[in-house]
C-alpha cells in the first residue's frame, strides 16, 4: 500500500484483502500503519481479525471502545453481578423505580400491620403460578447441582 492512503483507502484495501484471503488476515508494516489498519478496520465496522494475537487483542478493545462511542447513554457492560444477584429471578414488584402509568401508586414497602390471625387458617391448594415457581426453583436447584458435581470432579 502506498504510505500516503487515507482512511477509506485502507479500509478498501482491508475489504479487497477479505474477499481475497478471508476474514483472518496478517498485517506488516510499521507501527504507525498498523494503527491506520486497526483503526479502519474498526471505523468501517469490518469483521475480520488480525493474525497477530497483539493486533487483534488491540483491534477488540478499540471495537469495544468505538461500540459505546456509537450508542450514547448506554453504559458499557461491567462486572459480573454480586453473588447475591447471581441466578436469582426478581418480579417488577421489587424494582425500586418502577411507575406503572394507570396503577394507583403505593409506598414500595408497605409496612406491616399486626392484624388478629385466625386461630385455624385452611390452606388451599397452590395456586398456577406458585406451582410454576415451584418447578422453576427446582429446576434451577437441579442445574445448580449438576454444576457442583462437575466442579467436583476435578475437570
Amino acid at each position: 500500500m502506498s504510505s500516503q492512503a487515507d482512511r477509506a483507502g485502507v479500509a478498501a484495501a482491508l475489504r479487497l484483502a477479505m474477499e481475497r484471503y478471508g476474514e483472518r488476515i496478517a498485517v506488516s508494516g510499521s507501527v504507525a500503519f498498523k494503527a491506520a489498519v486497526i483503526r479502519a478496520a474498526v471505523d468501517a465496522q469490518l469483521p475480520i481479525t488480525f493474525a497477530d494475537p497483539a493486533l487483534e487483542s488491540r483491534r477488540q478493545a478499540e471495537t469495544t471502545k468505538a461500540e459505546v462511542k456509537r450508542r450514547p447513554g448506554v453504559p458499557a457492560a461491567g462486572p459480573e453481578p454480586p453473588p447475591h444477584r447471581r441466578h436469582g429471578l426478581r418480579t417488577l414488584g421489587q424494582l425500586d423505580n418502577l411507575h406503572i402509568e394507570g396503577e394507583a401508586q403505593r409506598p414500595a414497602q408497605v409496612p406491616t400491620t399486626s392484624a388478629p390471625k385466625p386461630s385455624r387458617v385452611q390452606k388451599s391448594a397452590p395456586s398456577e403460578l406458585e406451582q410454576r415457581e415451584a418447578r422453576i426453583r427446582a429446576q434451577m436447584e437441579a442445574k445448580r447441582a449438576r454444576r457442583q458435581g462437575r466442579k467436583g470432579r476435578g475437570a
